[in-house]
């Protein structure tokens, strides 16, 4: 079961800055423009933590962190809490989950999604309900997410359960997209990726969520769509399987329900992914389980769609294989993969990372990291505009850890997971700011099994 952790929301501005300063990363990065773009922390405070939440008790593992700014308030959802903050980190609301999105008390809950929308001005939620075979879906009315909210819910394939879904937008389009499994608890067995297209009209006006339902696909993994952050009537999605894999999928969706819907596949190729290792974290011989070469987060504007995800590499200035950064840029206007790489640091792991633009162009990867002498902390790295193709400059320390992870963690290969890094694009009031929300606890052992069960899937049809 998932637990919450300690976090902290930070803001961060970019400054322009000529030297690096950060030990051991200017040597060691795969791919490094030489002036940083350091990220400068200008306001920070707690989230969501267990023991610091009045009468709610909440410590559950994986916590899942995500954290979504509009003009005026923070939103973070953990498993299975909510809050809703000032940009000041004044706590307005805290509330349970299953309560807020309308499930039964008695309810298997998880997976939490949350995402402001700059095109609407509204907040949307999502959350899978293991017990209803459903995934829940939420809607603000107004820009004020303590407001009230529209409630819709979207089954499963029969009677399966969707897994970690994640939550995409367009203009006129929102799309729900899950791994469907014959259970969520035991003896998983895979049976592809479903995703929901979903009338967005529909949503903002308290309608029945008009939608069209695709899959489960059995040779379909882990479909991410993408956070859309200027105007489009297509809607993307984005996967590359669960790794190996030298094919980036790109699916173009087009067309509202109830009226036809069309969805365009593009297979382009791409420098092969790879599984990368476990990563040893500070103070302990249990390791942070990083293989993991799903896509982690997609973002789309003005033709540009960058993507992110966990890879192996060697950095620069190292002789051994660790966990990475990858970066994929695809301009959709031509259909072409137009930047690839990895940003690895030398003698550290970097894993689970984010990634969005901002308002100048300037693109912002926040990723965790450790190793043998770090506790699981934070990194952002910064790429400008004009900077040369498959660079980006050397990231800076925005949090570092305290203490080792060793929930639910051993001492072998198959140690704890951390994920959930996750960084949301500043709102149009401030151009240029960020806000993050690390997340530093493992994931619950069934979720191990959920991925072998996928890839069992896989075997199977290549045998």
């Amino acid at each position: 079961m998932p637990r919450s952790p300690p976090t902290a929301i930070v803001e961060l501005v970019s400054h322009q800055t000529t030297a690096t300063t950060e030990r051991g990363v200017d040597p060691g990065l795969s791919s490094l423009a030489p002036a940083p773009a350091t990220p400068i922390p200008v306001a920070s405070f707690e989230g969501l933590r267990h023991g610091a939440n009045g009468p709610i008790t909440n410590l559950f593992t994986p916590p899942d962190v995500q954290v979504a700014v509009g003009p005026d308030h923070v939103f973070e959802m953990v498993n299975l809490l909510g809050r809703v903050s000032t940009k000041g980190g004044s706590a307005i609301q805290t509330f349970t989950l299953g309560t807020f999105f309308g499930a039964a008390s008695t309810d298997f809950v998880s997976d939490p999604k949350v995402r402001y929308d700059v095109r609407s001005g509204r907040w949307f939620a999502s959350l899978t309900d293991v017990t209803a075979s459903s995934i829940l879906l939420v809607v603000s009315r107004s820009t004020d997410p303590t407001g009230l909210w529209n409630q819709f819910s979207f089954a499963a394939s029969a009677g399966s359960c969707a897994d970690q879904p994640l939550l995409g937008m367009s203009d006129d389009k929102v799309v729900l997209s899950a791994n469907d499994f014959t259970s969520c608890t035991t003896a998983p067995v895979f049976l592809g990726a479903e995703y929901w297209v979903i009338n967005k009209a529909d949503l903002l006006a308290g309608g029945s969520g008009r939608f069209m339902q695709f899959g489960p696909t059995l040779g379909l993994t882990s479909v991410q769509p993408v956070s859309s952050l200027s105007s489009t009537t297509t809607q993307y999605l984005v996967t590359a399987g669960t790794g190996p894999s030298s094919t980036l999928t790109v699916f173009a969706v087009t067309g509202v329900p109830p009226g036809p819907v069309t969805v365009t596949p593009l297979a382009l190729p791409i420098r092969a992914t790879a599984i990368p290792p476990s990563a040893p974290q500070a103070g302990t011989s249990k390791v942070l389980d990083t293989a993991d070469a799903r896509v982690e987060d997609a973002m789309w504007e003005s033709n540009r769609l960058w993507l992110t995800m966990n890879d192996a590499c060697t950095p620069t200035s190292d002789s051994s294989v660790r966990s990475c950064v990858r970066l994929i840029e695809v301009d959709t206007a031509n259909a072409t993969v137009v930047q690839d790489f990895d940003l690895g640091i030398a003698g550290q792991y970097a894993f689970y990372p984010a990634v969005r633009t901002d308002g100048d162009g300037r693109l912002f990867a926040g990723f965790g990291y450790s190793s043998s002498g770090d506790f699981p902390g934070f990194m952002i790295a910064v790429r400008l505009p004009n900077d040369p193709p498959n660079q980006i400059r050397a990231p800076q320390v925005v949090r570092a850890g305290t203490a080792p992870e060793r929930t639910m963690a051993n001492a072998t290969a198959a140690g704890a997971r951390t994920s959930g890094f996750r960084m949301v694009r500043g709102n149009t009031v401030k151009q240029g700011a960020f806000h993050r929300s690390p997340e530093r606890l493992p994931c619950a052992a069934v979720r191990a099994r959920r991925r072998r069960a996928i890839a069992a899937a896989a075997r199977s049809r290549s045998g």
